[in-house]
């Protein structure tokens, strides 16, 4: 064997045989570092790193319609957020390149005059493209026992849907 070819073999060996993969850990600091950008740019209105972070082809599934990426901006653009809590993440990893994040959100923000839902339980999934992870879905739920907060979260996705 030459010696060119050997430092070729070796080396990919080397590439298929190092964790390349993401540590739990290493992927819970990514992700959740991803997540929190994400929330402050929709805070901000900061259209750009919303676009970054979201995939284009990117779904919301929330109560009870699926939503665009765009549609998604649209909707956030008139929200008065306070504060904004995320907390208790959690990350599955599906594929090297694929990965569940799912995490508490407690909020304060208001749209059209509505208090929106105060606590969401939410999960995203993010696809590693081209060494970024970005989301491609995204979903929450209101916790069962607040009735109220599931109406809001409801009369929202009317309102969106032009009902």
């Amino acid at each position: 064997m030459n010696i060119k070819k050997a430092l070729t073999t070796a080396g990919a060996l080397a590439l298929f045989a190092s964790p390349l993969a993401f540590s739990a850990e290493s992927l819970l600091q990514t992700l959740t570092a991803r997540e929190k950008a994400a929330c402050e740019a929709f805070m901000m209105a900061d259209v750009d790193t919303i676009k970054e972070i979201i995939a284009e082809e990117a779904l919301v599934a929330e109560g009870g319609r699926l939503y665009t990426r765009d549609e998604g901006i649209n909707f956030r653009k008139d929200v008065a957020y306070g504060e904004v809590k995320l907390s208790d993440f959690k990350v599955v990893s599906i594929t090297d390149d694929v990965a569940i994040l799912h995490m508490k959100a407690v909020t304060e923000a208001v749209k059209d005059g509505k208090t929106l839902p105060a606590t969401n339980y939410v999960s995203t999934v993010w696809a590693n493209k081209a060494g970024s992870w970005q989301i491609v879905y995204s979903t929450s739920y209101v916790p069962e026992q607040d009735e109220a907060q599931m109406a809001s979260v409801k009369a929202a996705a009317k309102a969106v849907a032009g009902e």
